[in-house]
């Protein structure tokens, strides 16, 4: 890899069988909107990637006809990631389904490897079936485990359920995840917001006002609020001002010049932020708040 290339953003995907992964797959790829996508799953085989999406099958791989890949994971994970770097064109995201009974937490930490940076863990639950998913005395222990490792739970299928369903569903999920901050956010057919999935890791955000313009990219249920940053800002304000927000808020991205004279750029998914060095002063500093609709916060007394 390049020395002057950035990481590259890798995502998981985790959740039970049938809590809709591959669904999401299938939404991720379709609007991969000039992203070149390698998608590494369990078996590529029995994965039911959209034929309209296909250009060619390997035994191992699909290549699809916007550019982007999907592999099978094999027995040699580790070993095999670093070739994705050395792929042409160059990729420009990773995203891997783990395995329905597996830790997605522990697929995460392949994210930490030389040429990647972990962009985030979402984790899908079906909210019809997760409150007897957690019951089972042979299983719950490791699907309460999956929806800790998250960064963000999407409840799937929230379009099948009614209501008092929704809402049995999301406490019992809030129950497990209990003091961790982690957003729980509904979804239907597959359908998550990229500016929650994605960008957790990602430093470049200067086109931030042209891409929250329109909030008809997100699904119903999703408010997107700029707020105004002055000039410049003190970071203990910032820092307190993003320690304050509720749980609903599931993202907060944006640039900020700070008082000393640095700009960063700032990054939050539930609990956990990033905040990091910016090479130059942004000439519009904002940021960007993402929440589940109704979700009241108070703007920054900067």
């Amino acid at each position: 890899m390049s020395a002057s290339r950035s990481a590259v953003p890798f995502t998981v995907i985790g959740g039970f069988l049938g809590a809709g992964k591959t669904t999401v797959i299938n939404q991720i790829l379709r609007g991969a909107s000039g992203e070149r996508i390698v998608v590494l799953v369990n078996d590529v085989g029995d994965t039911p990637i959209d034929p309209e999406l296909i250009a060619s099958r390997s035994a191992d791989t699909i290549t699809l006809t916007n550019g982007c890949i999907c592999c099978s994971l094999g027995d040699e994970f580790a070993l095999t990631l670093p070739d994705l770097l050395e792929l042409s064109p160059p990729i420009d995201r990773v995203v891997v389904e783990a395995s329905g009974i597996g830790d997605p937490g522990r697929i995460a930490q392949y994210g930490t490897l030389p040429g990647f940076a972990l962009d985030g863990v979402i984790v899908l639950a079906d909210c019809e079936g997760i409150g007897r998913l957690l019951d089972d005395g042979r299983i719950g222990h490791q699907i309460a485990d999956q929806l800790r490792r998250a960064h963000v739970v999407a409840m799937t299928k929230s379009d099948l359920a009614t209501s008092d369903e929704l809402k049995r569903a999301k406490a019992r999920i809030a129950e497990v995840v209990e003091g961790q901050g982690i957003p729980i956010l509904e979804i239907s057919n597959g359908q998550i917001p990229p500016e929650i999935m994605f960008g957790l890791g990602n430093d470049h955000v200067s086109e931030l006002a042209a891409a929250t313009s329109d909030s008809s990219m997100f699904t119903h249920g999703i408010d997107v609020q700029t707020v105004p940053v002055p000039a410049q800002v003190e970071r203990v304000l910032l820092d307190q001002w993003l320690a304050a927000l509720p749980e609903d808020v599931l993202r907060v991205k944006g640039v900020v010049n700070l008082a000393d004279d640095t700009a960063v750029v700032v990054q939050k998914v539930g609990p956990r932020c990033r905040i990091t060095a910016r090479p130059d002063r942004a000439d519009e500093p904002r940021l960007v708040v993402i929440s589940i609709t109704g979700t009241e916060f108070s703007h920054p007394d900067w």
